[in-house]
């Protein structure tokens, strides 16, 4: 990491640029394009509903996100590593956000909102059907773009992908159980917090910015968590801290069937805290005892393994609300969650 930032540091210098207008302007961007995914992600349940009534195929709608995440994420980082240079792949990625926004916000079809969801998952105000915020979403991400262009980049010496060192690095217990409890958590993040939730509350009669605040809620509580894991862990063991964040989380799934809107903002603020608080602890277990040379790659492993939990959330999700309602889908969640996140977290701390 230090050699890295050196590098940029050398990187900016020649191009003109302070190190630290470079790390600002990085900032911006990551901001940027952050900001350009998640503009619309409030909306977008309730949206995709005005296109078509079928729940079943609104979460596959919302899958596609996670989908194309789990199946480009490893084969970009991959091939970043082999070129030695990102600044193409996040220009790339960027071109997407735009595109698939725009796609989604003149969408007239439910197909039409499938395809721009998964172009956006290639590149990773209010409830009724206004343009505006997709239009946003392709703004900021235009601005990321131009701000991308004349960013300096330290460039890596090209290193060739091992096949063998991937399949050694996936099938690693220590690698690949955090990762599938990860995607447990992304399943109810991505079903739940930023799915279905949306539509329980339009159900409620909920108005327009009670639907985007409730995408506020969650990170308002999902940050303070992040930051309360590092004290976590230092005081407690893993098993119990693990077992008690899934347990959280299953407490906020099962609020989301509530009879209420005051339910559904407790159920932001509880899947937001347990989330906030398992997920650093499940990356930093995936890479714990991995060599420095391969933990970029591990962490790929990690990232493309939860990216199948944020397909599958709204996937499935969508099909059990079909079937039995959402409230009912919110109480199935909530119980798989944690029988799954309980066990696993057994298996992948027994040996600690």
């Amino acid at each position: 990491m230090a050699e890295q930032a050196a590098a940029t540091d050398t990187t900016a210098a020649r191009a003109g640029i302070s190190p630290r207008a470079a790390r600002i302007l990085y900032g911006a961007i990551a901001l940027l394009y952050w900001a350009s995914l998640y503009a619309y992600v409030p909306t977008l349940p309730a949206y995709a509903a005005t296109l078509t009534p079928d729940l079943a195929f609104i979460g596959v709608i919302l899958s596609m996100y996670g989908l194309w995440q789990a199946l480009a994420r490893l084969p970009m980082g991959i091939a970043s590593d082999w070129v030695g240079w990102r600044k193409p792949f996040i220009i790339l990625g960027l071109l997407m956000c735009a595109a698939g926004a725009l796609l989604m916000g003149s969408a007239s079809s439910p197909q039409s909102l499938l395809y721009g969801r998964a172009i956006t998952g290639l590149g990773a105000a209010t409830w009724v059907p206004y343009g505006l915020a997709f239009t946003v979403a392709a703004a900021l991400a235009a601005a990321a773009i131009a701000l991308t262009l004349p960013a300096p980049e330290a460039r890596r010496p090209a290193q060739a992908p091992s096949g063998r060192s991937l399949l050694r690095l996936g099938t690693r217990e220590d690698v690949l159980l955090p990762a599938l409890l990860s995607a447990v958590a992304h399943f109810v993040l991505m079903g739940v917090s930023y799915g279905f939730i949306t539509l329980r509350a339009k159900e409620l009669g909920a108005a327009g910015a009670v639907l985007s605040n409730l995408t506020v809620i969650h990170l308002a509580a999902f940050t303070p968590a992040v930051l309360l894991a590092a004290v976590f862990v230092k005081r407690y063991p893993l098993r119990p801290l693990l077992i008690a964040s899934f347990a959280v989380i299953a407490a906020g799934t099962l609020c989301a069937a509530g009879p209420s809107v005051p339910w559904l903002i407790a159920s932001q603020v509880l899947v937001a805290f347990g989330y906030g608080v398992g997920y650093p602890i499940l990356m930093g277990m995936s890479i714990q005892k991995v060599d420095g040379r391969e933990r970029t790659t591990a962490m790929g492993v990690h990232q493309s393994v939860y990216a199948i939990g944020m397909f599958a959330g709204p996937w499935l999700c969508g099909i059990l609300a079909a079937s039995l309602g959402l409230q009912s889908m919110f109480v199935v969640t909530a119980i798989g969650a944690l029988a799954l996140g309980v066990a696993g977290t057994v298996w992948a701390t027994r040996k600690a």
